[in-house]
């Protein structure tokens, strides 16, 4: 018996209230905050002090420090939290392609060539308001999902027909006959399922007629399995299985001949 997680959901509704509600509560998780990206040197001050005036007169950090032998460094959507506490101000706010410093830190002297400026935006109730409403959608399905599981279990325990338990919790009964503990031999239908060795490991460890645990199928529905049938495994006797010793046998002499 198996009750996927979808089938539930088009059950469920979410209201425009609703969104408009979890966007509020969660909003945080909708901002993109700002980045800088730029190109560093870091030297002594004094070489700090040339390197700024060359790049300011018309030449950019990276090509300045070329001439001065120094070794510049490029920083891409850097954000500010990450950068020493001394350049955070200073570069977050000066302008794109601006020549900043020298700025000392504890790194020594920077000078810095803004190369790239994204700005702090949250994403408006429009636009996240499809995949708000979807996320919504799901955690209400798996919610009435779980909380129909009690009221299944009940079902179960007391043994009713599981079709009158899918008809009643809108779940899809699913049959596979003559399983056995060659993994070979298991049917595709079976083996297609998410949760189909889930399902096959229960139903090896099975009475006839009991019903397994309720386990999620790995997609956030449920199912269970009832051994319907057990046969237990045994030798049958000659007479019965005679005609295959006899056609085996022959086909080997053949073979030999």
């Amino acid at each position: 018996l198996h009750m996927p997680i979808d089938a539930v959901m088009k059950t469920v509704q979410v209201s425009d209230s609703d969104v408009a509600a979890a966007y509020e509560e969660r909003k945080k998780d909708f901002a993109k905050p700002a980045t800088r990206s730029f190109v560093q040197v870091v030297t002594d001050e004094a070489q700090a002090k040339q390197l700024a005036e060359l790049a300011r007169a018309g030449s950019s950090v990276a090509a300045a420090a070329k001439k001065l032998n120094l070794i510049n460094v490029s920083v891409d959507n850097v954000l500010q939290d990450a950068l020493p506490e001394q350049l955070r101000a200073p570069i977050f706010t000066a302008k794109n392609k601006s020549i900043i410093g020298p700025v000392q830190s504890d790194l020594g002297y920077h000078v810095i060539e803004i190369t790239g400026a994204t700005e702090a935006v949250t994403r408006s109730l429009d636009d996240v308001k499809a995949e708000l409403a979807a996320s919504l959608k799901q955690q209400k399905a798996e919610d009435e999902l779980q909380a129909s599981a009690a009221k299944l279990d009940d079902a179960l325990g007391a043994n009713r027909a599981f079709a009158d338990i899918a008809k009643e919790f809108g779940a899809e009964q699913l049959s596979f006959a003559g399983l056995t503990a060659d993994r070979a031999k298991l049917p595709p239908a079976l083996l297609n399922l998410s949760y189909g060795p889930a399902l096959y490991q229960q139903a090896l460890v099975l009475g006839e007629g009991e019903n397994g645990s309720l386990l999620n199928d790995g997609k956030g529905g449920l199912f269970v399995v009832r051994v319907t049938r057990l046969q237990q495994a045994h030798v049958p006797p000659l007479t019965e299985i005679k005609p295959l010793v006899t056609a085996a046998w022959q086909k080997a002499e053949q073979a030999e001949a």
